[in-house]
């Protein structure tokens, strides 16, 4: 299995909202994708502009 770590910036106090609209919009989109397994999206409480995105795939080529 592999995985693509994604990591964004957002707007300061935006990082929730971002999180939501990458559960509600994002994920519906990434789970039709061939190889597609789950997705993990991380919020920071330290540093409230970073949000880290985890999709892992079932092998290295799905992931390109």
């Amino acid at each position: 299995m592999f995985t693509r770590v994604v990591e964004l910036t957002t707007k300061s106090g935006k990082s929730k909202e971002l999180a939501s609209i990458i559960n509600e919009k994002v994920v519906p989109i990434l789970k039709k994708q061939r190889g597609f397994v789950d997705e993990t999206v991380l919020v920071s409480d330290t540093e409230p502009t970073r949000v880290g995105v985890d999709p892992p795939v079932h092998c290295q080529k799905d992931s390109d």
